[in-house]
């Protein structure tokens, strides 16, 4: 386990925010990619990488002027059976059982193919972000009971200190050299507003706007990363069934992935599973208000009579 200082991450976050951003859009305009990515969030930066090491070339595109996405924002909060740290305390768990678990707290109703995928490699993205320095708080792993809500059945769930930063700044370290030699680089600032398809109907890049400039990239491969839509009220209220009122997540956070996968004949599943937060005190009647006050509900603190 690695301890890392705030002031390495502190200067890895600077590094990575002012080396990464192309200088000119005709660079990356004029080169065939390996892999175009769309959003350089929790998905896509660690999308990016994986693809280097395989020998691609990557570039990945946002609307923001910094990546990261709303790891800037998230708890950073994850959980997997399997991991180096359970061994090493000798914590016995399995997939199968965190499969049993997910099942269980979500009454059955989360999608067993989506759950399954995640607990067989949970593991390995936890060894991952563990081997490049992430630092659990102590006395993790936890189950995260709570009075009257049981929680994992095995120690598997964990955080860092600084929360969802503390997973962007180890991705960050492992794509420097990436960016450094070129095989990523990042177009921030630009948000993608088309995908280019062939005539039979494959897609063969993208189209963006950056400053009221329209700009084509293409590759082999498009992925899209950028499906949040909590700060789109007019998509948020046709996917959900409810207005939105609170505006409280990443800025660009505006459903344009799930837009330009509908665009070329996707569709769109889950809105019942939508979760709203706890009961609030806004500062307005309409979006995007800001968070005036939060009920306490977490038991723990607050005696559920109250």
């Amino acid at each position: 386990m690695v301890q890392i200082k705030r002031r390495q991450l502190l200067v890895s976050a600077v590094a990575l925010s002012s080396a990464v951003s192309l200088s000119r859009f005709a660079r990356a305009a004029s080169t065939q990619w390996d892999y175009i990515i769309v959003g350089a969030g929790t998905a896509g930066l660690p999308a990016a990488w994986f693809a280097a090491q395989r020998g691609a070339r990557v570039l990945v595109i946002d609307p923001a002027t910094k990546i990261g996405g709303t790891l800037h924002m998230a708890s950073g909060q994850i959980s997997a059976a399997g991991t180096k740290m359970q061994a090493a305390m000798g914590i016995k768990d399995s997939p199968d059982l965190h499969y049993e678990d997910i099942m269980r707290m979500t009454r059955g109703l989360a999608d067993p193919d989506i759950v399954r995928t995640t607990v067989d490699h949970a593991a390995d993205t936890i060894d991952w972000l563990m081997d490049g320095g992430l630092l659990p708080l102590p006395g993790h792993p936890v189950t995260g009971d709570a009075p009257g809500r049981p929680g994992y059945s095995a120690p598997r769930y964990l955080w860092g200190e600084d929360a969802g930063r503390a997973i962007l700044a180890v991705i960050g370290r492992k794509l420097a050299p990436d960016l450094a030699s070129g095989r990523v680089a990042t177009q921030l600032g630009t948000r993608v507003t088309g995908l280019l398809l062939s005539d039979a109907g494959a897609v063969e890049g993208v189209r963006a706007e950056s400053g009221g400039q329209e700009l084509v990239f293409r590759g082999r491969h498009v992925l899209l990363t950028s499906g949040g839509y909590s700060m789109n009220p007019e998509m948020f209220q046709r996917l959900v069934g409810v207005p939105a009122y609170a505006g409280r997540s990443w800025p660009h956070a505006m459903g344009d992935g799930l837009k330009l996968a509908v665009s070329a004949g996707g569709w769109l599943r889950g809105q019942a599973l939508h979760r709203a937060g706890t009961g609030s005190i806004l500062s307005a009647e309409n979006f995007d208000a800001e968070r005036y006050a939060r009920f306490q509900t977490v038991p723990q603190t607050r005696a559920p009579w109250e």
